[in-house]
């Protein structure tokens, strides 16, 4: 009986974490996907074009110029977030 208790934690955790981890790439998939069709597929390789790394961590997501410019826009706005389309007004060389 105690195995059998130790295992359902064990996948209890395993299960946790791994929705945990899911949901948050989601919405950078979505943010990623929003981008993609707003300033089009040829535009918008990968998270390159807000970010410094391809594929950014949680822990470590370091924004280039377009990256600062939405959350400049963000605050600018006082919205509570990130709207791809603002990308369209992005003028600055990189």
């Amino acid at each position: 009986m105690r195995k059998v208790l130790q295992f359902a934690t064990v996948i209890g955790l395993v299960t946790f974490f791994g929705l945990l981890v899911s949901s948050s790439a989601l919405a950078n998939k979505d943010m990623f996907s929003e981008a993609r069709t707003a300033l089009g597929k040829d535009n918008v390789k990968n998270c390159k074009h807000c970010h410094v790394k391809a594929l950014p961590k949680a822990a470590d997501h370091e924004v280039n110029a377009r990256g600062e410019y939405l959350l400049a826009q963000k605050a600018e706005r006082g919205a509570d977030t990130i709207d791809v389309n603002w990308l369209k007004d992005y003028t600055e060389m990189d």
